[in-house]
């Protein structure tokens, strides 16, 4: 069944009143639903043939070549799902489907409670309430399977396991300390999110509401469009802004033909926008800006110290809020899908050619739509940065400490900056930004071994650089989040893997070792 509210088709009764079904998806083609109808009902065979079968299908039934793409999920919901969807199958009376009041309720003490949903509670850390009201409840079982998504050779992918069902809960106790500080995050970021957008809409209201996102790229084709064509397409960078003041929503896309997506373009779209904020919105003393976090265009060390140059350059207060790993979705999703659909379909009715970042502005401008765009070039890029004069105060930068586990960033004096777990945290970090004359590096022989490997009997995580268990409360790096090596497997603390290490995409770890 899909779940939107807008997935469902409107039916009338025999009196002609109006309802509505929600829509289905066959999840097998129409031959192998006949051939399993058959089974169940053996004495159909002369009286229903397969044609009269498919005529029958429900209007709401959609065929499974119409089944939409799920895509963009939270790798660490969905591991947690797959396996309770597994264990559920085998215990349904015991183990429940995930939900966050009939399973995460179930494994700590309070879910609005920092300390349990940290692995901070002595009732509840570690799993204990998990192991005694499920694990030692049920009997094992020693053929047993479930899916995981994990990284396997650079590629993120479904694998299956095979174990005894007493390792499957295992698998899923070493995974909940981190999914449930995840949860709590994302709630209170979601939270933040709303209360942000609450005091913006605000009749009187000087503080601004700023949402940025990087959409897919667009790929420029063409109507009738030649072999040699097909097989080389240029792309086109878009870049969805949705402002959100005083009841007022302003949505702007901006277009390059720098593909890049890291921090020179990352620096130069939000000084635009800013620019365009203090021009067109003169009462904005404060401004709010809401973004998703990867590590290679918004969540390091270049965005953390880039605030400041923005705060003192476009003369308004700012502070950088990140929603949590993979739970960014909102409004930028539209504005983008509503452009590059502008665009394809003038391309396919032949009122448009479209072949760069600039062609692709004039055709959404042609079309009369109310989402505002311009184009930026290299140039253009390049220009920005030297303006606020970015490139100085980012050579020799160091990491900040905590980079992967802050939600909020606001720039302080003299290069430092406030960070946070999350918006609301009522408890903060000052930093100050650090540089080095020469840029250690990872391929250094002395950092290029394995020092601590994991402990695959107890199933304890411990860091492959300083050695210090996860979980163990000496340890004086226990507040950070941890981090593992997509090719070795094993888990370091998120300062030990940015320090010997490289962050790639999407928080991938490569170690000095695998280097």
């Amino acid at each position: 069944m899909m779940p939107g509210k807008a997935d469902f088709i409107s039916l009338k009764d025999q009196l002609g009143n109006k309802y509505h079904k929600q829509k289905r998806h066959l999840v097998t083609t129409l031959t192998e639903t006949y051939k399993c109808f058959l089974e169940d009902n053996p004495t159909a065979t002369s009286l229903i043939g397969k044609s009269k079968f498919s005529s029958l299908r429900p209007r709401w039934v959609l065929l499974s070549s119409q089944m939409p793409q799920n895509v963009c999920g939270c790798k660490y919901h969905n591991n947690i799902v797959l396996l309770l969807e597994s264990l559920h199958r085998r215990y349904p009376t015991v183990v429940p489907l995930y939900s966050k009041t009939n399973f995460t309720a179930h494994c700590v003490c309070d879910v609005n409670n920092e300390k349990c949903m940290s692995n901070n509670c002595s009732t509840c850390c570690d799993g204990k309430l998990f192991e005694k009201r499920f694990k030692k409840s049920v009997p094992e079982d020693k053929e047993f399977s479930w899916y995981q998504w994990e990284d396997t050779d650079g590629f993120v992918q479904k694998v299956k396991k095979q174990n005894s069902s007493y390792d499957a809960f295992d698998e899923l106790a070493l995974q909940l300390p981190k999914f449930f500080w995840h949860s709590y995050i994302k709630d209170k970021q979601v939270a933040s999110y709303k209360h942000t957008k609450s005091i913006s809409n605000g009749e009187t209201s000087e503080e601004c509401l700023l949402q940025m996102d990087f959409a897919e790229n667009f790929t420029c084709i063409w109507q009738d469009e030649i072999q040699s064509a097909h097989w080389k397409q240029r792309q086109v960078t878009v870049y969805t802004v949705m402002i959100t003041y005083r009841n007022e929503k302003l949505s702007y896309v901006i277009t390059s033909d720098n593909l890049s997506h890291d921090k020179n373009a990352v620096a130069a779209f939000t000084s635009i926008m800013l620019d365009i904020i203090t021009e067109t919105l003169p009462t904005v003393k404060k401004i709010c800006i809401w973004t998703d976090g990867p590590s290679s265009q918004y969540k390091n060390k270049y965005i953390f110290t880039l605030l400041a140059k923005l705060q003192e350059h476009h003369a308004v207060q700012l502070n950088w809020n990140f929603f949590a790993t993979s739970h960014g979705k909102g409004p930028n999703d539209g504005i983008g899908g509503n452009v590059k659909r502008i665009v394809h379909r003038l391309i396919m009715a032949r009122a448009a050619v479209v072949y760069d970042a600039q062609t692709f502005t004039e055709a959404v401008k042609s079309s009369k739509s109310q989402i505002n765009i311009l184009s930026v070039t290299d140039a253009d890029i390049l220009q920005r940065c030297h303006e606020l004069e970015v490139h100085s105060p980012w050579t020799g930068l160091q990491t900040f400490p905590g980079t992967i586990s802050t939600h909020y960033v606001r720039p302080l004096e003299n290069g430092s900056v406030e960070l946070k777990f999350y918006t609301s945290d009522p408890e903060s970090r000052k930093v100050k930004a650090k540089y080095i004359g020469e840029k250690r590096s990872v391929t250094d022989k002395e950092n290029r071994n394995h020092s601590k490997e994991r402990d695959r009997e107890s199933r304890v995580w411990n860091c492959n650089k300083c050695g210090w268990g996860y979980g163990d409360k000496g340890d004086p790096k226990l507040a950070e989040d941890w981090i593992m090596c997509q090719v070795c497997k094993l888990w370091l603390h998120e300062s030990c893997g940015e320090t010997y290490g490289i962050l790639g995409d999407g928080d991938q770890l490569t170690c000095s070792g695998c280097l």
